[in-house]
């Protein structure tokens, strides 16, 4: 079953104030935040957390209008116990390199959240283990009971492992540190945008997937993001 992908990011709000220009082909913003990194477990704030949204999908995400949380890239989700939640993957989902999306990805992603270096921890609290139990079907088991799981899977987005892999990115990159992983400057979700360019500072594009699972309302297919520093030197 698909569902319509409602963005939660400040460019989403921007989006809904200019309704109108949501029917051209190309829609472009600004804001005066630049992101930090393209690796999904390296900084948390809120602009890098939603521009992040449109490349890379998590679990479970929240229905913009009645906030409840729903099917994403897990289709369904059931409690095997009160510290084991069983959940259902999507199988026609694809990353942007054409590979499918499996269990591997998943426990790997969340795992890859729990790390030393992830700054995404925070929304991993109270998981002990994730497990995969088939290609399509995964398993967490909780420290304790925890009513509010789904709303901190909303947070923690998925990867490739083996695109991760292949790229020297199996670790997330430390903030602190100034040596880069491909996955600080590149990207390679499951969502309903490629990004095809970033300049820090100066702009970043993102291109629509034609491939993405789910469907998604009006006729953008191209989005471009400006620094407010970049805007204005364009202005000027």
């Amino acid at each position: 079953m698909q569902s319509k992908y409602r963005f939660l990011s400040m460019a989403a709000a921007a989006a809904l104030l200019l309704a109108p220009a949501l029917h051209a082909k190309t829609f472009t913003w600004t804001s005066q935040s630049e992101v930090g990194s393209w690796d999904i477990h390296t900084q948390n704030i809120s602009l890098q957390n939603g521009l992040h949204a449109y490349v890379y999908e998590s679990l479970v995400y929240y229905n913009s209008r009645t906030f409840a949380v729903e099917p994403a890239l897990a289709s369904s989700w059931k409690e095997i116990s009160p510290t084991q939640v069983r959940f259902a993957l999507r199988p026609d989902v694809k990353f942007h390199d054409g590979s499918a999306f499996s269990a591997d990805d998943a426990v790997f992603s969340l795992q890859r959240a729990m790390a030393r270096t992830s700054a995404f921890a925070l929304f991993a609290q109270g998981i002990g283990k994730v497990v995969k139990v088939d290609s399509r079907t995964i398993d967490i088991f909780l420290s304790a009971p925890n009513p509010v799981l789904l709303r901190q899977l909303t947070e923690l987005r998925i990867m490739s492992r083996s695109w991760a892999q292949k790229n020297q990115s199996l670790d997330p990159k430390e903030l602190t540190s100034t040596e880069e992983n491909f996955a600080h400057r590149n990207a390679m979700g499951t969502g309903p945008y490629t990004l095809e360019s970033w300049q820090p500072d100066v702009k970043m594009v993102f291109k629509r997937n034609p491939h993405w699972w789910g469907t998604m309302e009006g006729d953008v297919s191209e989005m471009v993001y400006l620094p407010i520093k970049s805007a204005a030197t364009r202005i000027a």
